[in-house]
């Protein structure tokens, strides 16, 4: 994908998951594709109703119309409108909460003190983000394009392409709406699209160049199915 490719790119993903997608507010500022007066979103603030802050200001790219939950994609490309010099593509869910008993009693009562009113305080949510940043990297555990989870603030597991939007999304809905995908990819149970969207969507790749040595050994793949041809990493760590 090419700065100049993000107008189609985008009329194109919106074909392809019709009814899913609402409050489009990406827009492009020069060679930057962003959402008006972005900031950094600062995943250290997580809490209960971050998702419901983000959204009432604005800070995101695209909604999920079933729950809410939020896209956000950022590509800084440099004047050629072909290198790419930084990305964040963030998806921030707003759905069903694993369930927590009411009935949870702390087994000391000095614990009261610091124990949440109620269970759905026990949760910040879940997140994923993938960021590109060539300017902060330092080594194979700080490196230039990584992926970041809610499952740890610490955790950069080290990726080698930075997704197109389209690849991003395909990533997002395999992941936390598999009967949404199921339903769209696998109708008949095996894995459905078209020649031409799958070469679009497995190959067209943001590579990253970086001096850094990648670690080994760990792979990622979404989704996980098996085409006439091999597919490429979407997202891989060799």
């Amino acid at each position: 994908m090419r700065l100049n490719d993000f107008g189609s790119h985008m009329v194109s993903l919106m074909c392809r998951w019709p009814g899913i997608f609402v409050n489009p507010n990406y827009i492009r500022n020069g060679n930057i594709i962003t959402w008006p007066a972005r900031q950094r979103t600062d995943v250290a603030a997580y809490a209960v109703d971050f998702v419901e802050q983000l959204a009432e200001q604005r800070q995101y790219s695209l909604q999920i119309l079933t729950d809410g939950s939020l896209i956000q994609l950022f590509y800084e490309f440099a004047a050629d409108g072909k290198t790419l010099r930084a990305a964040s593509l963030g998806f921030f869910y707003s759905g069903k909460l694993t369930e927590v008993s009411e009935e949870l009693e702390p087994p000391l009562d000095e614990i009261d003190e610091v124990l949440p009113d109620s269970p759905a305080d026990y949760f910040a949510g879940s997140w994923l983000r993938v960021d590109y940043d060539p300017a902060a990297a330092r080594d194979c555990l700080h490196y230039d394009c990584h992926l970041h989870s809610s499952l740890s603030d610490d955790m950069r597991v080290t990726v080698n392409r930075v997704p197109t939007p389209k690849q991003f999304i395909e990533l997002v809905l395999a992941w936390f709406y598999p009967e949404t995908y199921r339903s769209n990819r696998l109708p008949a149970g095996e894995f459905q699209i078209a020649t031409a969207d799958a070469d679009e969507l497995f190959d067209e790749q943001l590579d990253v160049d970086s001096e850094f040595q990648e670690l080994n050994g760990i792979h990622v793949r979404i989704p996980p199915l098996t085409l006439l041809r091999s597919l490429k990493i979407l997202v891989s760590c060799r």
